[in-house]
């Protein structure tokens, strides 16, 4: 049976008048312009939180904006890196905790480290074995390079002075350019100075220290009382060489100049993979590394908001397992310097 509109009529409906139509396409309308007022309203509360704009009341005076504090903070997620970094959470509190830290960091580990920090500000010290003596390596040639400039300061060297290589300057082992270049070469005495520092080119120090003289250098070693550090065995401490660094920081040993030479020779060096590996990106930081056989060293001045001093040395050591743990004594010590300066 077909039903014909009468029989829907007969039933009670009725077809939709077009006035009812258009009620119900303003009704739409009205919802879709209530549903866009309401995205406008979120993204715009959006951009304000975003970006703080300066906001101002009816005075025109600008008003303070509104801060929150967040839960989870930088320095939460920054621990929480730190304890995956090193495999155990460390104490960052007190120097003892710090001290801990390092003895479980270094615990199982073949062969001996040395630590000494100084927090130079407020000469706060904090050692492991920093009175060990250790093969110095590399680092002995900071002694040199700071002695160079006391020459230059008592009228002794010239930095803009040439020298020409010779073949028995040539030190035919460890690191440096200069063993490959032919003799004849020249270069300034400063440019040697630098070499020394950035390449850790064992030529350059070795010409740079028989001009000044080993004897002349081991003097004034000695008139600081560094008495475990020596050109001649290689040797020196962890807080030896520390306070070395220090003395030169304070322009004890130079003047600010040639202290700034000196430090930018030290700093971006071809060597950036221990202590320089442990601090976060950009920070500078003017050190010396070392290496000899089972030995692995970096010494040098941090210079965070709070500078200090940190050196590590090392004997009897695997070279996997140091290479790893100085950057991780690095990141300790920041985080723990950070975390009470």
């Amino acid at each position: 049976m077909v039903l014909k509109t009468k029989d829907f009529v007969a039933a009670g409906w009725q077809k939709p008048s077009l006035n009812t139509k258009v009620e119900e396409e303003k009704i739409k309308k009205t919802r879709r312009l209530i549903m866009l007022v309401f995205f406008l309203l979120i993204n715009t509360v959006s951009a304000v939180l975003y970006f703080k704009p300066k906001l101002v009341n009816w005075k025109g005076e600008i008003l303070k904006p509104v801060t929150y504090q967040i839960i989870s903070s930088r320095n939460d997620a920054d621990n929480l890196q730190l304890q995956e970094t090193l495999g155990f959470k460390p104490g960052l509190d007190n120097p003892q905790e710090l001290k801990d830290s390092l003895e479980t960091l270094l615990t199982d580990l073949t062969g001996i480290y040395g630590v000494y920090l100084v927090i130079i500000e407020t000469g706060q010290e904090i050692g492991l074995n920093e009175n060990e003596v250790y093969t110095a390596a590399s680092v002995i040639k900071v002694p040199v390079m700071v002695n160079f400039y006391q020459e230059v300061e008592a009228g002794n060297f010239d930095e803009d002075e040439v020298y020409t290589l010779k073949r028995a300057d040539i030190q035919n082992y460890g690191t440096g350019v200069l063993r490959y270049q032919a003799p004849g070469s020249t270069y300034t005495l400063a440019k040697l100075a630098e070499l020394s520092g950035k390449k850790s080119d064992n030529t350059a120090a070795w010409i740079l220290q028989s001009k000044i003289g080993t004897r002349k250098i081991q003097e004034r070693l000695t008139d600081l009382d560094m008495d475990k550090t020596s050109l001649k065995e290689n040797t020196t401490t962890p807080k030896q060489m520390g306070d070395y660094f220090i003395l030169l920081f304070k322009n004890k040993l130079v003047s600010q100049d040639s202290k700034e030479k000196i430090f930018s020779f030290l700093t971006n060096t071809d060597f950036e993979d221990r202590i320089p590996a442990g601090v976060p990106d950009g920070t500078r930081v003017a050190h010396k590394i070392g290496n000899e056989i089972q030995t692995y060293n970096d010494c040098g001045i941090v210079f965070n908001s709070s500078p200090y001093l940190l050196c590590i040395l090392s004997k009897e050591v695997k070279e996997t397992e140091a290479l790893e743990v100085l950057p991780k004594i690095s990141k300790l010590v920041w985080s723990f310097v950070t975390a009470n300066n």
